[in-house]
């Protein structure tokens, strides 16, 4: 089966969504090994992940059909409909910290944040169309080392940094507007890299005039 996401941990293994579960992989004495990793409450334990964010803190957040899945390092919470979403089928999450999240739906364009509420998993924050940063389907998110959210749409990439928010296109020099699934990533030095339907972006921070 095909491989969705993959997420180091630095507490020393690799996260890996497939779709037929999310896995730990370990390396020791240069041999690999696979763990399958049950997720309490998804019948599936979960069936296909998406995508899977490690934040600063050491949560860990997955994307999947199920919903919403939270690791603190000790025990699992989850999000589906029944617990606030809007659909159970999720695309995206970036780690925001601590304990929070941005997350995005695969079949509605909705932007939500989610966080513990009295020690709880919920969601906290959400934007859906026609607001201007869910007016078109998100296939990826990222943070970058300032806090702004970069977000792969059906219409280019998009950067908001909580006040204003910016798209870039064919004008900016992307190949095309439609961003491929999770193929977003953002450099130590604040570089960018969208991949799309036509090929990949690349964004140089240095070369930006603002």
């Amino acid at each position: 089966d095909s491989v969705w996401a993959m997420a180091w941990d630095p507490r020393g293994f690799l996260w890996v969504g497939a779709g037929f579960g999310l896995f730990r992989l370990a390396e020791k004495g240069g041999v690999w090994s696979a763990t399958a990793e049950y997720i309490p409450g998804w019948p599936k334990g979960p069936g296909q992940v998406f995508c899977v964010s490690v934040g600063a803190d050491g949560g860990v957040w997955v994307a999947a059909v199920e919903g919403l899945g939270y690791w603190d390092g000790r025990a699992w919470q989850t999000l589906g409909k029944d617990q606030g979403l809007e659909d159970p089928v999720l695309m995206s999450v970036a780690a925001l910290g601590p304990q929070s999240a941005w997350f995005s739906y695969r079949n509605i364009k909705v932007l939500s944040r989610a966080g513990l509420k009295d020690g709880h998993l919920a969601v906290l924050e959400t934007y859906r169309d026609p607001h201007p940063l869910a007016n078109n389907p998100i296939t990826s998110l990222k943070l970058d080392s300032t806090g702004a959210l970069w977000m792969g749409t059906s219409l280019g990439v998009k950067r908001w940094d909580g006040r204003q928010l910016e798209r870039f296109g064919r004008d900016w020099g992307l190949p095309g507007e439609d961003c491929a699934q999770n193929a977003l990533w953002i450099d130590p030095n604040g570089d960018a890299w969208a991949g799309l339907s036509v090929g990949i972006g690349h964004y140089h921070l240095a070369a930006d005039p603002g």
